[in-house]
């Protein structure tokens, strides 16, 4: 979640005024591509808003206006199971179900304050959290620096090939993807030592493996399936490439913006942004105000990796964290939103990290 991005917003907005004159408020088509089957479909549209996976429950969530629609994903096919409204103390159900889950119990203080990183780096231009909770950093260099959250202890420093880190992903084996600003995309595989594990460096298990050049000022990393990764570039391709050689397995190509993707079991959920007119007359403030709160209203929820938990920026000085299993506000930060760069969850869900002013990184545990 970008806090500093509204003159980004505010351009991205612009351009799709321009686009067409005659269209305002995005509609999103939601559909997906069989990485097995190689087979796509159209499985349901939305107005706004914003879309995320709940992996374990095989549901997509969609967020709009201080509401939650739940859909199962089952079969291919879009059921919605759930409404739930974002309120102060919780998630209140709208919908009576046999399985509605236990909501609006309040409990406070479960989101409390961890640690401050003392980073090494003057200044943070990507950050991941991996499985093993090992925070990862980049600098302006583009080496990295690693911090174990659960100790709060400094790992050490890795040299890579130099360059402007603008992303870092761990993957669930541990190994590293780097996406550079000027398009090039890096893989650092995670390498474990069979009978001398215990005498293994930072050097001895992070390689640097191979860099592909992306003609793309735009990427976005997607999800991994197998051995494979896929990359959202220019909002309008989907790149599978294997690793990890990096070489191009699959290119999907829409006509239109890809807002939103990621992967679930075998399948690559997306959506992709349409328009629809305005009734009336046509009012160009009208349109640009419509763009930048849709893109205003995005940013200001963050999902976790599983899909389960979500902080919300309720005001400029709070962020909220809201679990929707069960419906709980797990707690709550008071902090100046505008000096926060993005928020990431841990993948377990167990810690938040928050990005500050790029020179800082707090850590709050999550019970």
């Amino acid at each position: 979640m970008r806090m500093k991005g509204f003159f980004s917003v505010f351009s991205t907005a612009l351009m799709l005024v321009f686009c067409s004159l005659s269209y305002s408020q995005p509609n999103l088509s939601f559909k997906y591509y069989n990485l097995k089957n190689d087979d796509s479909a159209s499985i349901g549209s939305f107005s706004g808003g914003k879309l995320w996976l709940m992996k374990d429950l095989n549901q997509l969530v969609y967020f709009f206006d201080d509401e939650i629609r739940l859909f199962s994903l089952a079969d291919g096919k879009i059921t919605n199971v759930g409404l739930l409204r974002v309120e102060e103390e919780g998630l209140k159900s709208l919908i009576e179900t046999d399985k509605k889950p236990a909501l609006n119990n309040k409990i406070k203080n479960k989101v409390s304050f961890f640690w401050n990183v003392p980073l090494r780096n003057d200044e943070i231009k990507a950050f991941t959290i991996d499985t093993e909770n090992n925070l990862i950093t980049a600098d302006s260099k583009g080496d990295l620096f690693f911090y174990n959250i659960d100790d709060k202890e400094f790992l050490g420093r890795i040299n890579m090939p130099k360059g402007d880190v603008v992303y870092i992903n761990a993957l669930n084996n541990g190994s590293l993807v780097i996406i550079y600003r000027n398009g090039d995309v890096g893989f650092v595989e995670k390498m474990k030592l069979p009978f001398f594990s215990f005498f293994q460096t930072l050097r001895d298990t992070y390689s640097f493996k191979e860099k592909i050049k992306i003609d793309s000022a735009s990427l976005k990393f997607i999800g991994e399936h197998e051995n494979t990764i896929s990359l959202l570039v220019g909002h309008k391709e989907i790149y599978i490439l294997s690793i990890p050689t990096l070489n191009i397995v699959k290119k999907i190509t829409e006509e239109k913006y890809i807002d939103f993707a990621d992967i679930l079991g075998n399948k690559i959920f997306y959506s992709i942004m349409d328009e629809a007119r305005i009734e009336g007359s046509y009012s160009f403030h009208r349109h640009l105000s419509v763009m930048a709160r849709f893109y205003e209203k995005k940013k200001d929820v963050c999902s976790s990796k599983k899909g389960n938990r979500f902080s919300y920026v309720a005001n400029l000085s709070n962020i909220r964290f809201f679990d929707i299993i069960t419906g709980r506000l797990m707690g709550e930060i008071g902090i100046n939103v505008k000096d926060v760069d993005c928020i990431r969850f841990a993948p377990q869900e167990k810690y938040t990290a928050l990005l500050i002013n790029q020179k800082k990184i707090s850590i709050y545990k999550i019970d």
